[in-house]
């Protein structure tokens, strides 16, 4: 008898609605049948659950909470998970066909690891979505290795849904911080890395990662956000740091930090602005590149970054009128 655990997949959802029948079609249309489909609405407002309960498949559960944030859904559904491996997904995006039977196929030959998909970003139509390369896309023996592989190019999100999660790494490493808003994927893949053997990489498999919605978290600046990201890189830094003390990790960490300076300057306290500066200094030196292209870094260079994000959040303020 072939081997056929149930894999459960957990979809969060907080006014979905334009996008969460496509999510749960490509859960439900994989070649690979023995799924736990778990559906939690997290009291959304916009018509997300009567698009959910438009379909009619035993294999699909669905729950609604109080609007409690993605991950108190994500930590709900968990609890309910029946599978032997967990597979995370956005109420937005989409995956490949193949995309179960592949990462299962790779966790059973690479027992212990976390199972790694690529990932594309799309607008419009998945026809959209380009993969190109990342050092990352590989299979890595030790965890840290895959992890300073994936920040080698810049701070990278660390999205919980490229990873094929067997239940056990999970009961190692917990769920969900519900602390966190932005920045809580970074975290707790993080987690996820220092409780597996290592990472095993899957090029078979896909999610198609839907951007340019305007309700996207990343676009904001407010306090509770630039603050939540902030705490999950400390949280991050704090679990993987007790494990090593590579140089490559602590400047990976450096970088990290780096950028969420530059990315919610000015709207920064001076003194919390000053302790990260600080902290960035301790861990060692910042790798990434600017990424607002030459005119940016060479005011830079002559004036600090400082005074050139000024420059830049000025412009665009004109331009655009924001």
């Amino acid at each position: 008898m072939p081997y056929t655990p149930l894999i459960s997949v957990i979809i969060p959802a907080y006014n979905s609605a334009a996008y969460i029948s496509d999510a749960i079609a490509s859960v439900l249309n994989q070649t690979y049948q023995e799924i736990d489909l778990i559906v939690v609405d997290d009291g959304s407002t916009d018509g997300t659950l009567e698009e959910i309960k438009n379909f009619k498949d035993s294999r699909l559960r669905y729950f609604t909470i109080v609007n409690s944030g993605q991950c108190a859904a994500a930590n709900y559904g968990l609890s309910l998970a029946k599978g032997e491996y967990i597979k995370f997904l956005d109420a937005d995006d989409l995956m490949n066909k193949d995309h179960i039977a592949a990462m299962l196929k790779a966790a059973i030959e690479n027992e212990g690891d976390l199972i790694l998909c690529k990932w594309a970003r799309f607008y419009h139509s998945v026809e959209d979505a380009k993969f190109g390369i990342r050092p990352e896309w590989s299979s890595f023996d030790n965890s840290i290795d895959w992890f300073k592989a994936a920040l080698s190019a810049g701070p990278d999100m660390l999205p919980v849904w490229q990873w094929l999660i067997p239940k056990r790494i999970i009961e190692i490493s917990g769920g969900w911080d519900e602390s966190l808003g932005l920045g809580n994927d970074f975290e707790f893949s993080s987690r996820l890395l220092m409780a597996s053997k290592g990472v095993s990489f899957c090029e078979a498999a896909s999610v198609y990662y839907r951007s340019g919605l305007n309700s996207n978290m990343s676009t904001d600046v407010s306090p509770k956000t630039f603050m939540s990201v902030l705490n999950a890189i400390h949280k991050s830094a704090k679990v993987i740091l007790s494990e090593t003390s590579d140089a490559e990790v602590r400047d990976a960490f450096a970088t990290k930090y780096f950028s969420w300076l530059i990315t919610y300057y000015p709207f920064l306290d001076a003194a919390i602005v000053k302790a990260v500066e600080a902290k960035i200094k301790e861990l060692g030196k910042v790798n990434y590149p600017y990424k607002w292209g030459w005119k940016f870094q060479v005011i830079c260079k002559i004036m600090g970054w400082k005074v050139a994000r000024k420059l830049q959040f000025y412009y665009y303020s004109k331009r655009y009128n924001i």
